[in-house]
C-alpha cells in the first residue's frame, strides 16, 4: 500500500508534535477522504519560503522552564490552521496547543539525549523525496507545496533545517511506540497514550 501523506505531515512546521501524532493516525479510515485545496497547498509553500528566509530577531511568544516558542513559530502555526478553514479564534487556540506540545516534545527529546546527525537528516530527506512511495493525492499535494515554495532545491534545503529539530522528536516517538507495543499501558491505543503523554509534558514545561 502506498504511503499516505496527510497535509499536517507535508507542512513540516519544524516542531514535531502534530507531525508525530499524524503518523499514528495515517491508517484511520475516517481520513481516507481527506482533501486539501490546491491553492492552499501552494500558499503554504509560499508562506514557508517567506518566513524561512526571515533574518529578523526572534520575538518570543512564550517561555517555559527550558523551551522557548518564538512569535514566528506561533504565527506560522496560526496561518496553517487558517488555511485549513478555521476561524481566527479557533486557529489561535489550536496553534497555542500545537506549539506548546511541540516545544515540550523537543525539550524532552533533548533531555533524553536524542540527536540527529547530518547523515541521518540527509537520509530522511532522501526518503521524503521518494514520491514513488506516496499515493497520488499525497504526491500532488507535496508537488503543490514545493511549487509554492519556488522549487525543489530550495524546498528540500529548508526541510533539512526543519529536521534538525523534528528528527530527534520522531526518533523518541518511535522508541516510545516500540516500548508501548512491548508493554501496553492499559487498554487504549498508543495514540491515546501519546496524547496524554504530550499533555503531561506541556504541564511540566509550562506550568
Amino acid at each position: 500500500m502506498k504511503k499516505r501523506l496527510i497535509f499536517v505531515l507535508v507542512m513540516l512546521l519544524g516542531m514535531g508534535g502534530l507531525y508525530v501524532g499524524s503518523l499514528t493516525k495515517a491508517e484511520d479510515p475516517a481520513r481516507e477522504n481527506e482533501t486539501v485545496n490546491k491553492d492552499a497547498a501552494k500558499e503554504w509553500g509560499r508562506y514557508q519560503r517567506s518566513t524561512g528566509r526571515s533574518g529578523a530577531t526572534k520575538e518570543i511568544y512564550l517561555e517555559g522552564k527550558d523551551a522557548v516558542i518564538t512569535m514566528e513559530d506561533y504565527e506560522r502555526t496560526v496561518y496553517f490552521f487558517t488555511l485549513q478553514g478555521m476561524g481566527e479564534k479557533q486557529a489561535k487556540e489550536q496553534a497555542e496547543i500545537y506549539v506548546k506540545e511541540s516545544a515540550a516534545l523537543e525539550e524532552e527529546a533533548r533531555r533524553q539525549g536524542y540527536t540527529a546527525s547530518k547523515k541521518e537528516i540527509e537520509e530522511k530527506i532522501r526518503e521524503l523525496q521518494n514520491m514513488d512511495e506516496l499515493d497520488e493525492t499525497s504526491r500532488k499535494m507535496l508537488e503543490d507545496v514545493i511549487e509554492g515554495y519556488g522549487g525543489e532545491e530550495e524546498y528540500w534545503k529548508y526541510q533539512k533545517k526543519v529536521y534538525e529539530k523534528l528528527l530527534p522528536v520522531e526518533k523518541m516517538a518511535a522508541d516510545l511506540m516500540q516500548k508501548f507495543q512491548e508493554d501496553p499501558q492499559g487498554d487504549g491505543s498508543f495514540q491515546e497514550w501519546y496524547e496524554r503523554y504530550k499533555k503531561e509534558l506541556v504541564k511540566k514545561e509550562f506550568s
